[in-house]
């Protein structure tokens, strides 16, 4: 069974709208899906004639109360999704309005990044960094999203044009997605070196399971991984981390799966909630 448990769409970051992925992943000989786009819901959902089983969830967007160090937090099928609507609103009024700062700035050096062309890339109505960029690619200014063009602009640390929004804490979302009866587990946690707050969350019982099998992960931090989820008994998910060519790691869906024992876990613990 391959059960890609962490996928884009273009109601968020990625290129692809939600009939284009599950049509990619049926060629791919994914069994289960789970589109996660960040702080939304709008593509995760359940029809028939789906070609490849849905599951439903978000990645929530957070930062350590402590350090406020960024994390990302996977929540698979929610039941009370009311419950995260305001946690959306919030994120996307943030990610909307950094959004419009960036491409003023990114406006005056590049003229031609105007809002009509920047907005063919971004149905969902909110500009994204990669919106920006694709437009810079179709001019010929670079021939990739992530470049070094993409890193004078845009960088975290020091890019001339970026501007970040405001993150919620990390407990308020774990809070919320609890509201939610969704199961909550720790995305990525390389990526942004979480593992060490992951371990005091798994500690406290407020989180179901961390995300194992991703692109970014290292052999040694996968070990670590692994341990913490032996200690507190808790899922290892996997999933590719789709963007389409929003990315910059080049996984498809189905390269980076949850094994069936763990997939059938997730399944369990949703249904105590």
């Amino acid at each position: 069974m391959k059960a890609d448990l962490h996928c884009h769409t273009n109601a968020s970051d990625s290129i692809l709208s939600r009939e284009d992925l599950l049509d990619l992943a049926a060629t791919r000989d994914v069994d289960y899906i789970a589109i996660t786009d960040h702080d939304l819901m709008t593509n995760s959902y359940k029809k028939s004639g789906d070609k490849v089983k849905v599951v439903t969830g978000c990645e929530m967007s957070a930062v350590e109360p402590e350090t406020n160090k960024r994390i990302h937090i996977l929540c698979y099928l929610p039941k009370d999704t009311a419950a995260l609507e305001p946690w959306f609103k919030k994120m996307n009024d943030e990610r909307a309005n950094a959004g419009a700062q960036m491409l003023e700035r990114v406006q005056k050096l590049y003229p031609v990044v105007t809002e009509e062309r920047v907005r063919r890339y971004c149905p969902s109505g909110i500009i994204h960094k990669q919106d920006m960029m694709n437009v810079l690619i179709d001019f010929g200014y670079t021939n990739e999203v992530f470049s070094d063009l993409f890193d004078e602009l845009f960088s975290s640390r020091g890019g001339s044009c970026f501007v970040p929004p405001k993150y919620p804490n990390a407990l308020e979302i774990i809070l919320a997605l609890r509201q939610a009866r969704g199961v909550i587990v720790a995305a990525h946690p390389y990526v942004y070196k979480s593992l060490p707050f992951v371990g005091v969350l798994a500690k406290a019982g407020l989180t179901d399971g961390i995300e194992l099998n991703h692109p970014s992960v290292t052999e040694e931090y996968k070990t670590a991984i692994e341990e913490l989820c032996r200690r507190y008994s808790l899922i290892k998910t996997g999933g590719s981390d789709y963007h389409g060519s929003n990315s910059s790691n080049h996984a498809m869906p189905g390269d980076f799966c949850t094994d069936t024992e763990n997939i059938e876990k997730l399944f369990e613990a949703s249904e105590r909630k």
